[in-house]
């Protein structure tokens, strides 16, 4: 099954939330995320013998999302917010990868390796 059929067929919904940064009235900066739109994606957790980035030892991916090539707003630092029944989780995108078809090049989809954001970041 392609990426692309799995995401028609297996997508759930998804928040984009890009990252802002707020300066107050004392210069400290502070940061927050506001949604930036919406998406279908296939959301897969990956297998304990692939999660390490490469170069980054310490580093575990917990997720690989698939995403539309139309998607807007992925870039590292983002978050993807997934609600997979009463469980919402932030995943934030620390790499991205953008396979092209070979002989045309035309981007066929997105697929960003993310980490489960535990809390101690709004």
């Amino acid at each position: 099954m392609s990426a692309k059929t799995l995401i028609t067929s297996k997508g759930v919904p998804v928040t984009i939330n890009a990252v802002t940064n707020t300066i107050d009235d004392l210069g400290s900066t502070t940061e927050s995320f506001a949604s930036a739109g919406t998406a279908t994606a296939f959301v897969q957790p990956v297998s304990s013998d692939e999660n390490l980035r490469a170069g980054a030892e310490e580093l575990f991916v917990t997720h690989r999302v698939y995403l539309p090539a139309s998607t807007e707003r992925i870039v590292n630092g983002n978050r993807i917010q997934v609600t997979d029944g009463s469980v919402t989780r932030q995943l934030e995108i620390v790499g991205i990868k953008r396979p092209g078809l070979f002989r045309s090049g035309i981007l066929s989809f997105i697929v960003c390796d993310c980490i489960e954001d535990a809390g101690l970041r709004s």
